[in-house]
């Protein structure tokens, strides 16, 4: 039993330290984007250094969100499923899929214009308001729209056949960035573009930096990291304890 109780406390443990790992983590960008100041996209668009920068998204280069069909610059989606707790006969909401679907788009401001490519982005931050959108019941479909929009983005999803229903409940949540947002661009960096037109250079992942893409401007920025390295580190730190607990009770301490 002792060499049970040790195993299951490691794990915990170690699961705890991998939490608190990535609010560590988030704590570290929201410092470093504080204490960055943006610049104008003029200026960014010649830097030789990651840059930081606030413009406006413009309604070139966007997609229909697959579940409302809003017209978007990058989305983030869930999708949860009513399932069985255990053993237990209730049921809870879990998360069965997730992800994000982007593509490049402009961004501007009075100085210049850039394409940003959020492919390789650390993160791509929609504000927080992620909603639902559509729900199946159990043996239920898609409505024909969303299906329709689901086939148009087939490229961008990592796996399509995961967000179809099954024989349990469904929920969609999705959060859009929208053409007209204010957008935050931390980390990126920056080539020429002479031969675009008016667009100045694209944005893209730089070496060891943290690209990052947010709705909003730097306060939003700065606060959804710090949000989320108070979240991991506090869950990371109530594993980590319950995991110590654990194994100190398999090696016989108390």
């Amino acid at each position: 039993m002792g060499v049970h109780f040790v195993i299951i406390g490691t794990v915990f443990f170690a699961f705890g330290t991998l939490i608190a790992g990535i609010g560590v983590w988030a704590l570290r960008s929201g410092f470093s984007i504080s204490e960055s100041e943006p610049t104008a996209i003029s200026e960014a668009a010649t830097s030789t250094e990651p840059v930081e920068f606030e413009g406006v998204a413009s309604d070139e280069y966007t997609f229909d969100a697959p579940f409302s069909g809003r017209e978007a610059v990058a989305c983030t989606y869930r999708v949860r499923e009513r399932k069985r707790r255990g053993t237990d006969r209730d049921k809870e909401w879990r998360t069965v899929e997730s992800g994000r679907i982007t593509h490049p788009f402009v961004v501007e401001d009075e100085s210049g214009r850039v394409v940003v490519d959020p492919t390789e982005a650390t993160a791509v931050d929609t504000g927080g308001r992620r909603r639902n959108v559509e729900s199946v019941s159990g043996g239920g479909s898609l409505s024909d729209a969303t299906r329709l929009r689901l086939s148009a983005l087939t490229d961008t999803l990592d796996d399509l056949e995961s967000i179809f229903p099954t024989s349990n409940r469904r929920r969609y949540d999705e959060g859009v960035i929208e053409p007209g947002e204010d957008i935050h661009v931390y980390g990126g960096k920056t080539e020429p573009t002479p031969n675009q037109g008016d667009i100045d250079a694209t944005v893209s992942n730089a070496a060891n930096s943290q690209y990052r893409i947010t709705a909003g401007g730097e306060s939003d920025a700065v606060g959804r990291a710090y949000q989320l390295a108070v979240y991991t580190l506090l869950t990371g730190g109530l594993f980590g304890v319950f995991g110590v607990g654990i194994l100190l009770i398999g090696i016989g301490i108390i």
